[in-house]
């Protein structure tokens, strides 16, 4: 994991391009998410389907959401909410 994503706090007076930010979350763990996902899930399409909705709603809530220790953390628990 690269140090960039390793421990972020989401608000607006650290988001200087949430694009490119979003876009190294997403390249980084995409993958990796998918993967837990399918050892919950049987089905590959829902478990990809969970790690887009975990994706969207990060999207969604960017302006807002804090995330103050462990994005990986988060992001791994997010899909595990998203499913169970």
């Amino acid at each position: 994991m690269n140090s960039d994503t390793k421990h972020i706090t989401l608000s607006n007076s650290n988001l200087t391009n949430p694009k490119v930010w979003f876009d190294k979350l997403f390249r980084e763990f995409y993958t990796p998410l998918c993967h837990f996902s399918m050892t919950i899930v049987p089905y590959n399409s829902l478990a990809e389907e969970a790690v887009q909705n975990v994706f969207v709603h990060l999207w969604e809530k960017r302006k807002t959401l804090e995330i103050k220790n462990n994005v990986r953390g988060f992001l791994y628990q997010s899909v595990y909410n998203e499913i169970c």
